[in-house]
């Protein structure tokens, strides 16, 4: 992740979720990636996200999470997410790597699919300062899934539009929440 855009920069500053796809070569499903500043600074905001454990008492759709595993900096993670119905619950197993670099404020976790109702279950989350006085993160998103069944268009439009954007919602309530 390079330096932040002037223009993302200022859209981010006035509390905009910036959202956007880029196609992954070999599947029909583009990579979601999402900006965003919370108003905390990164290691608030990293307890957030390293809390696996927690996901489904504040991450939309998240009906179960459950850490499997942790050693150091990997992470094993089994979290269901709520589908809409007729579409039955998809989970996954998956493994992360969590790099932190409290120094300079540097947070990142990345996933990859183990096992579970996914082809493809990929991700991260990176975390860095957004202001001078580091009191604002930084938040970037990137998820891949293909779940093996077929999601409607509408449902998938719908997880840009809305589900992204609640996602980020519920991170800036959690981090008010925990002070």
């Amino acid at each position: 992740m390079s330096a932040l855009d002037p223009a993302l920069r200022a859209r981010l500053a006035r509390g905009e979720v910036v959202t956007r796809t880029q196609p992954v070569a070999g599947s029909k499903t583009p990579r979601l990636i999402l900006d965003a500043m919370v108003s905390a600074p990164p290691a608030k905001v990293w307890v957030v996200i390293d809390d696996g454990e927690r996901y489904q008492e504040f991450m939309p759709r998240v009906s179960a999470s459950q850490v499997l595993r942790r050693e150091g900096g990997e992470v094993r993670s089994r979290v269901t997410v709520a589908m809409p119905f007729p579409l039955k619950d998809l989970s996954a197993v998956t493994d992360a790597v969590h790099e932190v670099d409290a120094e300079a404020d540097r947070y990142v976790r990345r996933w990859t699919l183990r096992e579970g109702d996914y082809k493809r279950n990929e991700g991260s989350w990176t975390l860095r300062p957004f202001d001078e006085e580091r009191t604002q993160t930084w938040v970037h998103y990137e998820l891949h899934v293909e779940p093996k069944i077929r999601i409607p268009k509408k449902i998938a439009a719908a997880a840009q539009g809305k589900a992204m954007p609640a996602l980020i919602d519920s991170i800036r309530q959690r981090v008010r929440q925990l002070g």
